[in-house]
């Protein structure tokens, strides 16, 4: 169960997360048909700059986004890379 904090969260900029989440659902990336692309890369920008925001560290290595975070905050040291991919 989450903590209600982020269910209030959640709630008050629920327009926001659903007006972001679908503008990037907007961006026609298929990563296996090269007609896609410059939209690929530019759905892992997306995803890159919202990151940033929150304060990852990002990396873009077309078509994927690797991250971390050591902020308490994020899960508690949550990563996504790949292997090497941050020294």
């Amino acid at each position: 169960m989450l903590p209600q904090r982020v269910v209030e969260e959640i709630e008050t900029n629920r327009q926001r997360y659903v007006a972001e989440l679908t503008d990037f659902l907007r961006i026609p990336s298929v990563s296996t048909d090269s007609e896609y692309a410059e939209n690929t890369r530019q759905s892992a920008e997306w995803v890159v700059n919202k990151l940033k925001k929150l304060g990852f560290q990002t990396e873009l290595r077309t078509p994927f986004v690797c991250c971390q975070s050591t902020h308490t905050s994020y899960l508690r040291a949550l990563r996504c890379s790949a292997p090497g991919s941050f020294g």
